[in-house]
């Protein structure tokens, strides 16, 4: 038999609670949310905007459930918060595609990062032409 016991409620929704196997005395730390909400805002700012804030400044590419990145860290033994940004939309991309979670992707068209990010109005000043903004990742 086990026993489920509530820890608490996060801010964003995160449910931690634990469960005692009494049979083996061990215990196991769960962390749950409902993600629907996440999916549905996802999609509604890629049917609005494709991800681009008004200025077209940044591009969202992605709203992804905390429990997600917590579930894959575990997975690959790597904390992905911890990972560079490339490294991180990499991973991140993989295991969207391997788990059918393109619901969760905002703008679901190829992306790139650049090396060393300069703030729009920085690069403009060096630029001999137009540039087009630098996509950044807001998870």
């Amino acid at each position: 038999m086990t026993d489920r016991t509530h820890i608490m409620r996060t801010a964003n929704g995160i449910d931690l609670w634990y469960s005692r196997d009494q049979s083996t005395d061990e215990i196991t730390v769960h962390e749950t949310m409902d993600a629907e909400p996440i999916r549905d805002k996802a999609r509604a700012i890629h049917n609005d905007s494709n991800g681009w804030t008004p200025e077209r400044e940044m591009l969202h590419l992605a709203s992804i459930p905390p429990t997600f990145i917590t579930k894959w860290s575990a997975q690959d033994g790597v904390s992905y918060l911890q990972l560079h940004r490339t490294e991180f939309w990499r991973r991140c991309k993989r295991k969207i595609a391997e788990q059918g979670l393109d619901d969760f992707l905002v703008n679901k068209g190829r992306t790139a990062f650049r090396a060393g990010y300069q703030p729009a109005e920085s690069r403009r000043r060096f630029s001999l032409g137009r540039t087009a903004p630098t996509p950044k990742l807001i998870v």
